[in-house]
């Protein structure tokens, strides 16, 4: 579910759902806003319908795929600063579990931005790699994808994570 089209959301409107297949972290689910078409605060979404919007908590989805030594990951996320609302800033992280279905254990690789990286007319990518080299203690543990908010809301969407 990698642009959030999960449960789907009316058009126009949002809900506080958690999206099929991630899992939050916070106190208070109205931190979290799963979003269809919102265009007087967010602009459209750069693929599917819709996106999730965070404040104050993160989402984090357990992948079930294993990192392998000599692979190369790079996790893109595409972001954008709610309208009227100052972004105080968040990470996208790459981190591992020791089971196929946990939390993250440990992060192994994580990429920072702030209001000034944002816009509320136009989504931006933002991206983290990271080369797993021989004995990488990620190795052979699952690949978690994190997205994290600290403070006013950010929408993040077409979350991607490619290996070469």
């Amino acid at each position: 579910n990698p642009s959030f089209e999960l449960p789907d959301v009316p058009t126009g409107t949002y809900t506080h759902d958690v999206p099929t297949g991630w899992t939050y972290a916070g106190t208070d689910l109205s931190y979290l806003e799963l979003v269809d078409h919102y265009p007087n605060y967010y602009p459209n979404t750069p693929a599917g319908e819709q996106f999730v919007s965070l404040g104050y908590l993160h989402l984090w989805e357990n992948t079930g795929v294993e990192y392998e030594s000599g692979k190369t990951y790079t996790l893109t996320v595409s972001l954008a600063k709610y309208a009227d609302l100052p972004a105080l800033g968040g990470v996208i992280q790459l981190g591992y579990s020791n089971t196929s279905t946990g939390a993250s254990d440990a992060m192994v690789a994580e990429q920072s931005f702030y209001n000034a990286d944002l816009s509320s007319v136009q989504w931006t990518d933002k991206s983290v790699t990271i080369t797993i080299n021989p004995g990488n203690t990620a190795i052979g543990k699952y690949i978690v994808v994190k997205l994290v908010r600290w403070g006013a809301w950010v929408g993040f969407d077409n979350v991607r994570l490619t290996t070469n």
